[in-house]
């Protein structure tokens, strides 16, 4: 039972937990800090492979660079260590 859920669980936190600060500017809000989670980097990717387009380039590719594609290759690890 661990085995499945402490993969979820690091999985989870990697997905929704605020990782990084950005700075921001000329948005709706003016300028400033935001906090990225790991879903604003790989959120694209990861539907993409729900939908069955197993690709990682253009539109399904992870943003952020190297953050993204490293948060995006832990959690396919991660989701593969839970099955």
């Amino acid at each position: 039972m661990i085995r499945i859920l402490l993969p979820l669980a690091v999985l989870a936190l990697l997905q929704f937990a605020p990782l990084f600060a950005d700075q921001v500017q000329g948005s709706d809000l003016g300028g400033g800090e935001v906090e990225l989670t790991g879903n604003d980097y790989v959120g694209n990717s990861i539907n993409c492979w729900i939908g069955q387009n197993f690709s990682i380039t253009d539109d399904c590719a992870p943003k952020g660079g190297e953050k993204g594609l490293g948060i995006f290759a832990a959690s396919i690890a991660l989701a593969g260590a839970a099955v």
